[in-house]
């Protein structure tokens, strides 16, 4: 929803309650997909309800430096800056 907001906003939509009587078809749009996107989740994840529920079987041992990998990866892909790493790293 912040993206969507932010998404008005650039294009001179002020968000609030007034988005509903200005621009009902943005604000329908809007409904319509977050039911149809939320329907698609519902699809894909039935199925992989297993598996989900296997990924709570991973020690913590594994789980918490696999965590910290994809953050740090996360944190260097922003600016391909070590530096960012090592801040976040230090910061408490």
């Amino acid at each position: 929803m912040a993206l969507m907001v932010g998404a008005m906003t650039i294009h001179g939509i002020v968000p609030g309650p007034l988005v509903m009587t200005r621009n009902a078809n943005l604000f329908w749009g809007m409904i319509a997909s977050m039911w149809i996107g939320n329907l698609m989740l519902l699809v894909i994840n039935l199925p992989l309800v297993g598996m989900w529920v296997k990924l709570l079987d991973v020690p913590y041992r594994l789980m918490y430096p696999a965590i910290l990998v994809f953050s740090c990866i996360g944190i260097y892909s922003v600016n391909n800056s070590p530096s960012d790493v090592v801040l976040t790293a230090s910061s408490p």
